[in-house]
């Protein structure tokens, strides 16, 4: 993706037009990197918008993302009593009239049959550190060397909730920027739905979950009491926006079906 620029001539970031100066697009991503990783050497320069070159010893570094994970676990619960009204307007999945419709269409089963009335919600955490700390995220985290996106995914999950993952399930990715002690780090953020591993005496095992590392809070919510605008990294903010929407088309399809 090319640069934007504003009116005053300075680069404005494609991703994150809220970054400040001089860490989005226009500050080269290796700035702060001014000696040669192999030779150290301090004749380290701009190779080309993505590695710097040594002329000392001819080593080019490249900077590529890193790869992080985010989870989406969801539960099922019964449809709440007060669910025919709106709780957070046009911020949230729903109006008055797409709650209503919700639980209607929670309410039918295949050619009109009645079924137990079930909803969901999902597992969101509290940052509690930053960047964006005290937003609202999606479990998840950066992968570690030697292991898969899947098995990292996994692991965070545990170390953030404390819960079990039996399997999961790749959704989508995106494209995220994440600073660090004033580096700016990009990544590719995997999305994956993530399965919660039964427990031996059938009772909920996400009733076990527990707030910890990353995440001072968890918090189950249901899609339509979701505002995006809570969530502080763009990557899952924009994750959530589709899948939102996409949980609208899956429930005006079943409610032409």
């Amino acid at each position: 993706m090319m640069p934007t620029r504003e009116d005053n001539g300075h680069a404005q970031h494609p991703i994150n037009p809220s970054l400040k100066e001089g860490t989005g697009v226009g500050v080269h991503p290796l700035h702060l990197f001014r000696f040669c990783p192999e030779c150290g050497s301090p004749r380290f320069v701009e190779h080309n918008a993505k590695s710097k070159h040594c002329e000392a010893c001819g080593f080019t570094y490249y900077f590529n993302p890193s790869a992080a994970t985010v989870a989406l676990i969801e539960r099922e619960v019964p449809v709440r009593g007060d669910e025919s009204r709106s709780t957070r307007g046009k911020e949230g999945l729903a109006s008055r009239e797409r709650v209503t419709e919700r639980r209607n269409i929670n309410g039918q089963g295949v050619n009109g049959k009645s079924v137990n009335e079930r909803s969901v919600e999902w597992l969101c955490v509290r940052r509690a550190k930053d960047p964006a700390r005290g937003t609202l995220d999606l479990p998840g985290g950066f992968s570690d060397m030697f292991e898969t996106s899947e098995e990292g995914v996994i692991r965070e999950v545990k170390e953030e909730t404390g819960l079990d993952i039996d399997h999961v399930e790749f959704l989508f990715s995106l494209p995220n920027q994440y600073l660090y002690s004033g580096f700016l780090v990009h990544t590719i953020d995997m999305f994956y739905r993530c399965h919660v591993r039964a427990t031996a005496d059938g009772t909920d095992p996400c009733a076990a979950a527990r707030a910890a590392d990353d995440a001072g809070e968890l918090l189950w919510l249901r899609p339509e009491d979701i505002n995006p605008a809570d969530f502080g990294l763009l990557s899952v903010r924009r994750g959530i926006e589709r899948l939102i929407g996409e949980l609208i088309i899956k429930r005006e399809q079943i409610k032409t079906n």
